[in-house]
């Protein structure tokens, strides 16, 4: 985790998840949810919770969730951004 005044970047990994289970992680705070080829989800505009956008994945029974909480909605660019470092730590060993 690292932050800044109320600005939050937040890495969570949890260990041998199934599909079904990493779906069960995924579904909180009402958020709307857009699919992200070839990684998982990100999710964004919650109705419940701090404003964020979260990016889910999976892989190899490695389940990562990707935290972005600015004290304010995520804007599009910051979701990329957000994506963008998603996609470089699922490549790690």
């Amino acid at each position: 985790m690292a932050h800044e005044g109320s600005r939050v970047l937040m890495l969570a990994i949890v260990e041998d998840v199934d599909e079904e289970t990493a779906a069960a992680m995924t579904a909180t705070g009402d958020c709307q949810r857009d699919a992200v080829a070839g990684l998982g989800s990100v999710s964004h505009h919650c109705k419940q919770g701090n404003a964020r956008a979260t990016v889910s994945s999976l892989h190899a029974r490695r389940h990562l969730q990707f935290y972005w909480v600015p004290g304010r909605e995520p804007t599009p660019a910051e979701r990329e951004h957000l994506i963008a470092l998603a996609r470089v730590a699922v490549t790690l060993p």
